[in-house]
């Protein structure tokens, strides 16, 4: 794999054609979005819970006025034969609705790394080291390749690690992806070095340290090298998801991608599984014997209400957290659902 990620002159004139139909089908995507919205409102009672933050609008259309970020966005599902409506959906919902801005070709925002560690990087290779765990784990969802501990409502970053345990935790992560059949072919190290290349040798990661602890800003050429990474991480959920469970089919995944958002992202994925959602299959479609398919299970868990103690939970953090709506997995499957029904209409006749 050349990297970072690139066009070849063979994929730039489909990816063109691909953003023409994006921008040509944005107005029918914006018109269709409201009653899209109604419906799983309705169905899950979750209209509270599908925006980020207490936002809406901005956050859905907002980030196409990143170029940078569609091109690559279909850069990499036209390469690797992905659905763009699910990795849109995937990598809105995990920080790009919010964050687009800071990405923009032209106005590139410096972050500080006091924001996540509790000392100055040693040297240019720790700070790199740094720069890539904290946007890793801050924009994309990755926490499965940075030093990590359990906090208190989600993965935190280690504020002391060292370079080495940052080094080893993306080697360990990717390799895993590799040996379970993900990424074949991808040398884990060849993928690290491209990370801690310093920007003057075409490194994704530009580092000042003119001033307190230093700051941290990525090119835009990563995006779409991490936007593989960040789907990959996706459908590997595939490995902790039994293919059977208490007489329900759960595959193909295919029929059910929101299934891998639950796993994506809680802790707790299996239990809210077995205890919430095959529950509500069985109550509203009793059948003493025989199995249930997944589509069985897609259509009951957004034709089902949103348990009161994952509404409970999320209207806590929403008070803690001024407004935070993204706090848990149950939730976070639905809103990603909403995405993507959104962007398939939005991607159509991109692929």
């Amino acid at each position: 794999m050349e990297l970072p990620i690139r066009p070849t002159s063979d994929e730039q004139a489909p990816i063109s054609r691909a953003i023409g139909f994006v921008r040509q089908n944005l107005a029918v995507a914006q018109k269709e979005e409201p009653a899209i919205r109604a419906k799983i409102a309705k169905d899950t009672g979750g209209g509270d819970y599908l925006g980020f933050c207490d936002e809406h609008e901005d956050l859905l259309f907002g980030w196409l006025n990143n170029s940078a970020g569609l091109a690559a966005l279909l850069l990499i599902s036209h390469r690797y034969g992905m659905n763009p409506d699910e990795v849109a959906a995937l990598w809105v919902g995990e920080g790009f609705a919010t964050l687009w801005h800071d990405e923009l070709p032209g106005e590139r925002v410096f972050e500080e790394f006091s924001k996540y560690y509790n000392r100055r990087p040693r040297d240019e290779g720790e700070a790199l080291c740094w720069a890539r765990s904290a946007i890793f784990w801050n924009r994309w969802g990755l926490d499965e390749l940075t030093p990590i501990h359990s906090g208190r409502l989600d993965n935190e970053l280690q504020p002391s690690a060292r370079a080495a345990d940052h080094d080893a935790a993306f080697v360990a992560g990717v390799t895993r992806w590799v040996e379970a059949g993900y990424l074949q072919g991808t040398n884990p190290t060849a993928l690290l070095d491209y990370y801690s290349r310093p920007a003057s040798h075409g490194g994704p990661f530009e580092i000042d340290m003119s001033s307190g602890n230093g700051r941290f800003r990525p090119f835009t050429s990563y995006q779409a090298t991490t936007l593989l990474l960040q789907h990959i991480r996706f459908v590997a959920q595939e490995i902790k998801i039994p293919e059977y469970m208490d007489r329900v089919s759960l595959r193909p995944l295919s029929e059910f991608p929101a299934l891998l958002k639950l796993f994506f992202n809680s802790k707790n994925a299996k239990d809210h599984l077995k205890h919430l959602m095959i529950p509500k299959l069985k109550q509203s479609r009793p059948r003493p014997r025989g199995e249930y398919s997944i589509v069985e299970l897609r259509e009951a868990f957004f034709g089902s209400r949103i348990p009161k103690t994952v509404r409970d939970y999320v209207d806590r953090i929403r008070t803690e957290k001024r407004g935070m709506l993204n706090s848990h997995g149950y939730v976070n499957a639905i809103r990603f659902e909403y995405l993507r029904r959104v962007y398939a209409v939005l991607f159509a006749r991109s692929g």
